[in-house]
């Protein structure tokens, strides 16, 4: 048996391998092989595309009529069926309970392979002869597609990948790189960012372009959005073929927010509320105080000179800290992280400072001073994908190790990567990079084009996504950092 660690495979790219009832089997949508022995060949399959890459290990989704089973497949052909720890056949998930395939004395049949299940997590190993690596998986979605409008400087003009998207929504990033979208038809997707492939479905969507997080409830991994009376998630735990959603019923009047680690439940009267495994459980909050997140500490709210963490069991704690001097009342607040609040203090004329302030202790990290109407009070943090680096407002900020904050001028950002924003300014497409000695506002262009440049939703040093139209239809285009020379209309490359 292997004795691969199995935590340690990436969570993507992962395949997706399904049999119908009449024994076919596909690979990514790809027709493998049809009756006995279709599924090893699949998983042979897998295992050659492992070895032509020359990757260890991938994740592997089998769906069958009978249910859906998570495996690791080594690229000597070595293949691990991952079953959970679940009780009473069950996994509970607020005040609905979610089936998951009950395990105990059950018997999974993969490759040829038995597995009697059991009450703590397992994996079980068959090892076959290394495959002949075969015929490589489809292409990703839309690869080579030309983008519309002029690519932001330093990324190529035709995509690593495209797919549709529904009209006026935008893709959420998560921590590991995965990419959430809306369909034309209105249900979530999570794509392989490299790729474009899904890696996981759940029905239905945010409505009215309601904001779409990743967070975590009760330690688990969910998406989620809210509206007037509900809280919905889609637990990304779950390995059913396409997941449903579960709603938390709110009262009238709750607000919800995602900056920390859980949902913050925002309710009239000095009232938060958190999300358990029995539904929505209620904490007074400090008077005085603002709530700005829920962390694995609890709710953290915060006045002029305090700042509460409230527990769930109603416990309440306090850390003094200063405000910046010649400030003269807090104006707005936020948070970086779990460990950094973003403070907004006033001052006599029309400006403001800004600081990053440490949660734990109080002290602050660094501060800024912006113009107040770059700030408004319903900014919301934009995280770079690929580091600890932000904007709120018109402010950059880098926040955990080395923390600074440095205005952004007249750049509204819609992206940002290190030290490089990406935004629009003058309704221009626009860059600037906040570690040059006089930062700039930089447009992607200068010459009049047929259509005007767009900024990019998200950005890495490796890859730009922009959300363009395309005739009738409206597209995700994932553009790869260009290697050759750029296009003689663009700005040099950031």
């Amino acid at each position: 048996m292997s004795d691969i660690d199995l935590t340690t495979v990436p969570p993507y790219p992962v395949y997706r391998l399904e049999v119908d009832a009449e024994g076919a089997v596909t690979l990514d949508g790809v027709p493998i092989a049809t009756g006995e022995g279709a599924t090893e060949a699949a998983i042979d399959h897998v295992a050659g595309i492992l070895q032509a890459d020359g990757h260890d290990a991938v994740r592997v989704i089998a769906v069958t009529p009978d249910g859906t089973d998570r495996m690791v497949v080594e690229a000597d052909g070595t293949t691990h069926v991952i079953v959970d720890q679940v009780h009473d056949g069950k996994m509970a998930i607020g005040n609905r309970r979610v089936s998951r395939r009950a395990v105990i004395a059950s018997i999974v049949t993969v490759s040829g392979l038995v597995v009697i299940g059991a009450a703590t997590p397992v994996a079980i190993a068959l090892t076959r002869p290394a495959p002949t690596p075969t015929a490589t998986i489809a292409p990703p979605p839309g690869v080579g597609e030309q983008l519309a409008v002029l690519s932001p400087p330093g990324y190529d003009q035709s995509a690593a990948w495209a797919v549709p998207i529904r009209s006026n929504t935008e893709p959420t990033f998560l921590p590991d790189g995965r990419v959430a979208v809306t369909t034309e038809a209105g249900d979530l997707r999570l794509l392989d960012p490299d790729t474009g492939k899904t890696v996981w479905k759940g029905n239905g969507s945010p409505r009215g372009g309601a904001q779409l997080a990743a967070t975590t409830i009760d330690g688990y991994e969910v998406l989620a959005t809210s509206r007037s009376n509900a809280l919905t998630v889609w637990p990304l735990y779950v390995e059913d073929s396409t997941v449903d959603s579960v709603d938390y019923d709110l009262p009238r009047g709750a607000d919800v927010t995602f900056l920390g680690t859980e949902p913050l439940i925002v309710l009239p009267d000095q009232t938060v509320g958190f999300v358990t495994a029995d539904g929505i459980t209620r904490q007074d909050i400090p008077v005085t105080a603002l709530p700005v997140m829920t962390t694995d500490a609890g709710v953290i709210a915060v006045d002029d000179t305090t700042i509460y963490t409230i527990t769930v069991d109603g416990d309440v704690s306090e850390t003094p800290y200063t405000r910046p001097e010649g400030t003269t009342e807090l104006s707005n607040v936020s948070a970086a992280d779990a460990n950094t609040l973003i403070a907004v203090w006033s001052t006599e004329g029309q400006q403001s400072i800004v600081a990053a302030v440490d949660v734990a202790t109080g002290e602050t990290l660094s501060q800024a001073e912006t113009r107040t109407s770059g700030i408004r009070s319903d900014s919301v943090p934009l995280h770079a994908i690929d580091g600890a680096t932000l904007t709120y407002g018109n402010v950059w900020i880098r926040y955990g190790t080395n923390p600074s904050v440095q205005p952004l001028g007249n750049l509204t950002p819609t992206a940002i990567t290190g030290t490089i924003v990406y935004g629009t300014a003058s309704r221009q497409a626009s860059w600037t990079n906040v570690s040059d000695d006089q930062p700039q506002v930089t447009p992607f262009t200068t010459r009049e084009l047929p259509l005007d440049p767009i900024a990019p939703s998200g950005i890495t040093t490796e890859m730009a996504w922009i959300v363009a139209d395309k005739v009738e239809t409206t597209y995700l285009y994932a553009l790869p950092r260009r290697t050759g020379p750029g296009g003689p209309t663009a700005t040099p490359a950031p």
